[in-house]
């Protein structure tokens, strides 16, 4: 079979394993269940005076179009200050003042993380090699686009904090330049769409494809088309 063939057809059946996963509302819900949980085991607070809350959006929050495969993240700065006086006896007293600010966010959980999951799921399957290698491939592959998922929402975090959207929110304060690159960094992993296919696209070639077979395979693919065109 000519190699561009055989890469068509894989593709194909790594597509359709795609869009079958991705048409199972259970299969979403479950995973925008599982990164709420992992979000807040990664994220109880960020910096000193940072603090995040993830949970599910409820029907009274104000989202955009309050897609129910949304995640909603409540980010918080809190600067607590204490005041000293005395009461009525002559008692010194501390009084907490808090002060800083806090915003609602939504998480596009499907693009964010379901989207690149369930494209590293169909390549592997996808993928002509033993089975065994291809469980492992899976295994890893599923921890290391997690781990991608959460740095992209860490990111984000960043981002909010470093006051580029609320000067409330600053607790970062970081120089022209490097507030160029979180920027740059914010707007291509979190924000475009590129990364939600390229990354798990990257992983699952490091984690399959062996450079020894692809020559083989492609050495192979050549004497077949060399004996047709003699045929």
């Amino acid at each position: 079979m000519r190699p561009f063939l055989k890469i068509a057809l894989h593709l194909a059946l790594a597509s359709g394993i795609f869009i079958a996963l991705a048409l199972v509302p259970v299969a979403r819900d479950a995973y925008r269940v599982l990164l709420r949980g992992m979000c807040n085991a990664a994220f109880s607070s960020v910096g000193d005076e940072g603090y995040v809350s993830f949970r599910l959006p409820m029907p009274t929050d104000v989202t955009p179009g309050n897609d129910s495969h949304e995640l909603l993240v409540e980010i918080e700065r809190r600067i607590v200050k204490y005041q000293t006086g005395y009461n009525a006896e002559g008692e010194e007293v501390r009084t907490p003042i808090v002060s800083g600010g806090k915003c609602k966010v939504v998480i596009p959980a499907s693009r964010i993380g379901f989207m690149p999951t369930i494209e590293l799921i169909a390549l592997v399957i996808a993928t002509p090699v033993p089975w065994v290698r291809r469980g492992l491939a899976l295994m890893l592959g599923l921890i290391i686009v997690n781990a991608f998922v959460i740095a992209r929402i860490w990111l984000m975090l960043i981002y909010f904090f470093s006051g580029a959207i609320d000067e409330s929110l600053q607790q970062y304060f970081f120089s022209d330049w490097l507030n160029g690159v979180v920027d740059g960094l914010y707007e291509f992993f979190y924000v475009a769409p590129t990364a939600t296919f390229v990354v798990p696209a990257i992983i699952w070639g490091a984690l399959t494809l062996r450079p020894a077979e692809l020559r083989f395979a492609l050495l192979q693919d050549e004497e077949e088309m060399t004996e047709d065109d003699e045929a």
